[in-house]
């Protein structure tokens, strides 16, 4: 099955302006290196973005929702539909918006007009719940996202007060340990406890970052900083991710979004450490890895390694833009900036 997923161009989009997708210099023991490659111009670079953007304008669909995932083999759209990922794209569009293509924010209101549509709202708390019947924690932390980016484009604070009620209900959902549970129960939002998700305390981490420095003094910097300490010292034992720290690009965005009122220090330093040294060389080993899939023509594909979505290549870049920003201003890895940006640059 060879598809194009909307998600797939989304991740990419959302690291516009930073340094660009590259080939990572880290050479893989036993393997022969890449051969260089040659470097994008800025102008390719945005070009590129500003054609994805368009092309991700265009699966807006009538009824607010955004073709999602073409099967080009089938020739037909993908029924399945989460809101996490329409508030993915639509946070994407106005990530674009915010670098100051307003050509896109047609589309991407169009996309929160079907998040307006699909609100739940218990007294001062409200979540996006197309997830229905119940809500989950990822996607109203990225209509946080989007709404601040598109605050950030338009300098329209309409809703602000959408953006606080939203934070609230993430705030329902966090923990004592600084842990956050999946979502909550509809009608009574009353929190999941017990369920926990890989990625969604790292989206709602950085949506209370940009929380905190859209609305300083009002206390969503504690919220990022309990998200923070949980991140760095707890999460992957809970999740049990074998290969410690889990590769998280919304934690990375989370950790350069708090950068603006604080310095990294103990064990969040070491973790961001760690997770660049995750990163470092990923985008090489991907690269290999669906090359052993598909074969170069010459051997048969390898059909026992998994596919290898363009989100995966995406989220690399991402992360990596991330925390080269942060190497930029942070003088707990500026030593790492040069092989941040090697990483990106190829």
């Amino acid at each position: 099955m060879h598809r194009l997923s909307l998600l797939q161009l989304s991740l990419a989009v959302g690291v516009v302006l930073g340094l660009g997708a590259g080939v990572a210099a880290y050479v893989l023991r036993d393997e022969p290196p890449l051969p260089p490659c040659d470097l994008p111009t800025e102008a390719q670079l945005v070009d590129t973005v500003e054609a994805s953007a368009r092309w991700m304008a265009r699966a807006l669909q009538p009824n607010d929702r955004y073709w999602y995932e073409y099967d080009r083999v089938a020739d037909e759209f993908a029924a399945n539909y989460f809101d996490v990922r329409h508030a993915g794209v639509m946070l994407s569009l106005y990530q674009v918006a915010a670098e100051g293509d307003l050509s896109v924010l047609p589309a991407a209101d169009g996309g929160l007009q079907y998040v307006l549509d699909n609100l739940t709202t218990v007294g001062d708390i409200t979540a996006f719940d197309d997830y229905r019947p119940n809500t989950d924690l990822g996607s109203s932390a990225l209509v946080v996202a989007g709404l601040a980016h598109r605050r950030a484009a338009t300098a329209d604070d309409r809703y602000d007060d959408l953006m606080r009620a939203m934070g609230r209900y993430m705030q329902s959902l966090l923990r004592d340990d600084g842990g956050m549970w999946f979502g909550a129960f509809a009608p009574d939002l009353e929190p999941m406890v017990g369920r926990t998700s890989t990625f969604y305390t790292g989206e709602a981490f950085w949506a209370f970052g940009l929380l905190a420095n859209q609305f300083p003094g009002e206390g969503w910097d504690e919220s990022a900083l309990a998200v923070a300490h949980y991140l760095a010292t707890e999460r992957d034992d809970e999740e049990e991710i074998e290969n410690p720290p889990h590769p998280d690009q919304w934690s990375a965005y989370g950790f350069a979004e708090m950068r603006e009122w604080r310095e990294l220090e103990g064990e969040e330093l070491g973790y961001i450490r760690a997770l660049i040294g995750q990163y470092h060389g990923r985008m090489e080993r991907e690269i290999r890895r669906e090359a052993n899939r598909v074969g170069d023509g010459t051997e048969a594909p390898d059909e026992t390694v998994t596919f290898s979505r363009g989100a995966a290549f995406g989220t690399t870049v991402e992360a990596l833009s991330a925390l080269w920003k942060l190497s930029t201003v942070d003088p707990g890895i500026a030593d790492l900036e040069p092989q941040l940006r090697t990483d990106l640059l190829c």
